[in-house]
Order: C-alpha cells, then sequence, then structure tokens
C-alpha cells in the first residue's frame, strides 16, 4: 500500500531511512527530502548561533581585560591617596 507524503512526514527519521532501503516511491522520497532540507536550516541556524556566541565570547574577553585595567587605576589611585 501507497502511503502519501503526510503520512511520511510523521514517520521517525530511523522509520524514513528503513522504509527507503526497502520500499522507495515518490512520496516518501519527497518526504525526505523536506526533513533533509529541515535538517540543513537547522544545521546553519546551529552554526550561526555558534559563531555569534564566539563573537560574545571574545567581546566579553576584552571587557574583562578592561575592568581588571581600570581596578587597576583605582587601585593605584587610592594607593597615591593613601601615602599622601
Amino acid at each position: 500500500m501507497t502511503q502519501d507524503r503526510s503520512y511520511w512526514r510523521d514517520q521517525t527519521d530511523a522509520r524514513l531511512i528503513d522504509e527507503a532501503k526497502h520500499y522507495p516511491s515518490s512520496e516518501l522520497c519527497i518526504a525526505l527530502g523536506e526533513r533533509l532540507d529541515d535538517t540543513h536550516e537547522t544545521d546553519r541556524w546551529c552554526e550561526e548561533l555558534k559563531e555569534r556566541c564566539d563573537l560574545q565570547q571574545a567581546a566579553i574577553i576584552v571587557m574583562r581585560a578592561e575592568i581588571k585595567a581600570l581596578e587597576d587605576q583605582v587601585d593605584d589611585m587610592l594607593g597615591a591617596t593613601d601615602n599622601d
């Protein structure tokens, strides 16, 4: 019995792969193609998020260095005031 693509869209990845190996059909191929396209989009979205995260991490490192430099300046100023 041939299933329509709506049926195949509701199946798990493992079921789609197993069925495609043994009983390929055009509706199954369409559903597989859609699933792969969705997976590709998700992978690209994850990669974009990782790149944004990496940029944020780099910005945090710079900000921490700037904070440390400012803290050192304040300590130097307070130390100079204590010596007067």
